[in-house]
């Protein structure tokens, strides 16, 4: 993956960036994506897809606590 920033990503999906990583100015960077929460790095964004039998939306804390700098979400998570 190109490096790219949160906007830019929310850009490419034509998504909506909503708040912004500590420290990023608003625009964090983004290194890689993944949607298995327990594989996030720092500054990765985590893909919170839902399954036939997981939801990762459920997995965003965890996500957030492992290094992610964005989550790519399709409803509100409050909260996180």
């Amino acid at each position: 993956m190109a490096a790219m920033t949160a906007k830019s990503l929310a850009a490419a999906i034509d998504g909506q960036l909503v708040g912004g990583g500590e420290g990023s100015g608003g625009d964090p960077p983004v290194e890689d994506l993944t949607h298995d929460s327990r594989q996030v790095l720092r500054n990765w964004a985590f893909a919170c897809v839902r399954g036939a039998e997981h939801d990762g939306h459920d997995h965003a804390a965890e996500a957030v606590e492992g290094g992610a700098s964005c989550l790519v979400v399709d409803r509100t998570l409050p909260g996180v």
